[in-house]
Formats: structure tokens, sequence, C-alpha cells
């Protein structure tokens, strides 16, 4: 199974947040990723803390995934 790392600078419940990360879902299953099926899905989700974003992305680098993907803030 492969693994995705998911860094994310703002809360899970944020309403953008939620948008793009069922456009990506929405994108992997296109290509035959399935998370839990196919592909492993870790995500780290932040609070706006710089602080908490470098932990989060210690984090995931541990976890040695395939590949990270890191979201951007907005503009």
């Amino acid at each position: 199974m492969r693994r995705i790392g998911v860094l994310a600078p703002y809360p899970e419940s944020d309403p953008l947040a939620q948008a793009r990360n069922a456009a990506f879902l929405q994108g992997l299953q296109e290509a035959g990723w399935t998370n839990g099926l196919n592909v492993r899905i870790d995500y780290r989700w932040g609070s706006g803390d710089a602080d908490q974003n470098r932990r989060n992305a210690t984090e995931l680098v541990a976890l040695s995934p395939d590949v990270i993907l890191a979201v951007g803030t907005r503009p």
C-alpha cells in the first residue's frame, strides 16, 4: 500500500480545507487510488501556528510516506 502525507496549514474544520480535500480525494479515485484500499493518507492539520506546522511536518516525514502534499495558505 502506498502512503501519502498531507500537510495543511489550517484546521480540518475549515470549509475551504474540506473542499480542497474532497477534490484531492476525487482526483485520486479517478486515477484508481482509494484511501484505505490501495493508499493510506496521513493528514496533519494546522491551526495557523507556525511552530505547530513545523511539528506536523516533522511527524509526516518520520512516517516515511511515498509523497507529501504540502498545501499552501490562501492568498
